[in-house]
């Protein structure tokens, strides 16, 4: 089940066949084949924002003209409709073709490292499996390119089995599971853990159901071809030459009224033989009288890319937001000044 992102915008290209070729509307046939004499200049090439073409009026996508966050429809009237969107919805698979991600959840059993998964993501340039219970450091597992991370919640305890469209394990619904969401209830008590597998990443939902519980959780991680480095204020995870390969995003927390906070923190403890991320919220924002629990935690572990859109804050000036869901602007507490680039 692919779930595709909000559409940004659409455009219609106005097209003309000629000799075999498609050439914008305004232009003439001869300037579309190599060699021919220069073309009158004509009007301008039809490039109009637009709604959504109905599906009947699409004959067929222009797979050849995918890129990361787009796509290109043949429409009956002759048009060509490109619709672009805020988060990648194809990927280049081994051969460089795009295919589409595929952000649901499939049942692949597999024992790695004597732990069991059950469930995947359907299909992205990065694999994350899920156990079919809770694990000190292998509940969920990201591969990319022969490596991968793991990580866990330490203390955490048994948690039932994962299964989806069985509404009795309290875990999945079927509804939930068109969602892709997979949920460790009661991981500690009165909180639990929910993934999300997205295009540009896995989200990360520390859910505190109610007051008193635990500010701090330590997740322990198994990195395979990975190491970690910080840097300007980000956790990367890197390959061998030392290019990023995953990171943490950014950290925010926010209760039932929509209340925010980015008074979350993070620490890292690296040894010989192991790895750990603390993860901390502000006792006095989760102690505050006024906030409506539940509460969520919302870390992310992202896909490194080179260019992305993102904000910055003057209250936190070496913080990277390209990870938000969100691109903010204006003035606010706790962030201050905030200005978005695309």
């Amino acid at each position: 089940m692919s779930i595709l992102p909000k559409v940004i915008f659409v455009v219609l290209l106005g097209l003309v066949l000629a000799g075999g070729a498609l050439v914008l509307e305004g232009q003439s046939s001869a300037a579309a084949v190599p060699g021919a004499a220069p073309a009158v200049q004509g009007e301008a090439p039809v490039l109009e924002e637009a709604p959504l073409a109905p599906e009947a009026d699409r004959l067929r996508e222009l797979v050849d003209l995918r890129t990361d966050t787009s796509k290109t429809y043949e429409l009956a009237d002759g048009k060509r409709e490109w619709v672009g969107y805020l988060e990648p919805v194809h990927f280049k698979d081994a051969s460089g073709a795009y295919r589409e991600i595929d952000n649901s959840l499939v049942k692949d059993p597999a024992t790695l490292d004597g732990v069991d998964y059950t469930y995947r993501n359907g299909a992205n340039a990065y694999t994350v499996r899920f156990a079919k219970e809770t694990h000190p450091s292998r509940l969920a597992r990201m591969e990319l390119k022969g490596m991968a991370l793991s990580f866990g919640l330490k203390g955490a305890r048994s948690s039932e089995g994962v299964r989806t469209a069985d509404t009795k394990s309290r875990v999945l619904s079927e509804e939930t599971y068109g969602e892709s969401l997979i949920i460790y209830p009661d991981a500690l008590p009165g909180i639990d853990l929910v993934y999300q597998p997205r295009a540009t990443g896995l989200k990360e939902f520390i859910v505190l159901r109610r007051p008193g519980t635990p500010n701090e959780f330590t997740f322990n991680l198994v990195l395979e071809g990975l190491s970690m480095k910080q840097a300007g204020g980000q956790l990367s995870f890197v390959d061998s030459e030392g290019h990023p390969v995953f990171r943490l995003g950014e950290l925010a927390a926010f209760d039932g009224a929509e209340a925010w906070t980015n008074e979350v923190t993070y620490q890292v403890k690296e040894s010989r033989d192991a790895c750990q991320l603390t993860v901390s919220v502000a006792r006095a924002y989760l102690d505050d009288p006024a906030r409506e629990y539940p509460v969520v935690i919302d870390p992310t572990i992202d896909l490194w890319t080179p260019t992305a859109d993102t904000y910055i804050s003057s209250a936190n000036p070496s913080t990277n937001y390209s990870s938000s869901s969100y691109l903010r602007t204006g003035r606010d507490s706790p962030y201050g000044i905030r200005r978005s680039f695309l």
